[in-house]
């Protein structure tokens, strides 16, 4: 039931946070940059819970252990992490093997992978996994491994 509780109310400060966002968007402002900033940083920190969580509780809190929708949230959270570039690849060092155990583990669908693919063309120009149609793929010659690996058609 603790669990159920942390994520709730990380959940919540995230959606607080992201309801302060549309006033970060200016990047020619100075303030505007720093409140960005200030965000990913305690969007990382939401995250960092999470993986604490996982630890603790020898797996990522899943809908299958847990209430139905606290996976939507770790996924909220994770997004939120995703969609920063700063924070982009130390959120996904960070959850990645908590996702990938999930995942095989049968508690997870693959769609953190997609949403990789999605900020890694945002941020780089290029996705891992394949999801995305005419969109340069990084590691190519690994990519149907990849896929047979994940699943993915």
């Amino acid at each position: 039931m603790e669990t159920i509780k942390i994520i709730d109310n990380l959940y919540d400060k995230d959606q607080l946070l992201s309801s302060f966002d549309a006033f970060s968007t200016d990047t020619s402002c100075l303030q505007s940059k720093l409140f960005s900033t200030m965000i990913a940083q305690e969007d990382f920190r939401h995250l960092e819970e999470i993986v604490d969580l996982s630890k603790e509780n020898g797996g990522l809190p899943n809908g299958f252990e847990y209430t139905t929708d606290i996976y939507q949230k770790i996924q909220l959270i994770l997004l939120h992490n995703l969609k920063t570039k700063e924070n982009f690849l130390k959120a996904w060092g960070l959850i990645f093997p908590y996702l990938e155990k999930a995942y095989f583990d049968g508690k997870i669908s693959y769609s953190f992978l997609y949403a990789y693919d999605v900020y890694s063309n945002m941020h780089f120009g290029y996705q891992y996994y394949g999801f995305l149609d005419k969109v340069p793929v990084k590691d190519n010659e690994e990519l149907s491994e990849r896929k047979k690996r994940y699943k993915i058609q």
